[in-house]
């Protein structure tokens, strides 16, 4: 993400981090280390959401999910 921003980071604009609320992004050290890093903000979805936004999570990626056991 870091590498992604540069550009804009050098311009003075921010970044908002959207996540499909994992315990790990959901703790301050996370949102601290997202924003050092990359001058960006984290968003929370409610569980059961990402796959409006993240199309892999509603096709092929859930599918794997599924088929792994870990859905």
């Amino acid at each position: 993400m870091k590498d992604a921003t540069v550009g804009a980071r050098r311009c003075g604009r921010e970044f908002v981090l959207i996540t499909d609320s994992l315990y790990g992004q959901t703790t301050g050290e996370f949102r601290r280390a997202i924003w050092d890093s990359a001058t960006s903000k984290v968003h929370l979805l409610s569980d059961g959401l990402t796959d409006l936004l993240q199309l892999i999570d509603a096709g092929f990626g859930y599918l794997i999910i599924f088929y792994t056991g870990e859905f």
